[in-house]
């Protein structure tokens, strides 16, 4: 019982302290983590994988739908 209730309380403050880094930074929000939309994937060259079908299979090098360029 002892170790639930210390695993509990390590859990628990592990997501205050999200929280408060959270509340603490400058923008409040977490950072993008889809693919199509993230710069710093973009940047290394890493595209989403519709993106990437699309242009193996048309000559089109349009960004799809959901990866519009942000």
């Amino acid at each position: 019982m002892s170790t639930f209730l210390l695993s509990l309380a390590v859990i628990a403050f592990c997501i205050a302290a999200l929280a408060v880094g959270i509340l603490l930074k400058k923008d409040g929000t977490f950072p993008e983590t889809s693919i199509g939309k993230n710069r710093d994937m973009r940047r290394k060259g890493i595209i989403c994988p519709k993106e990437k079908e699309r242009k193996l299979y048309t000559k089109s090098h349009e960004y799809c739908s959901n990866c519009r360029k942000t």
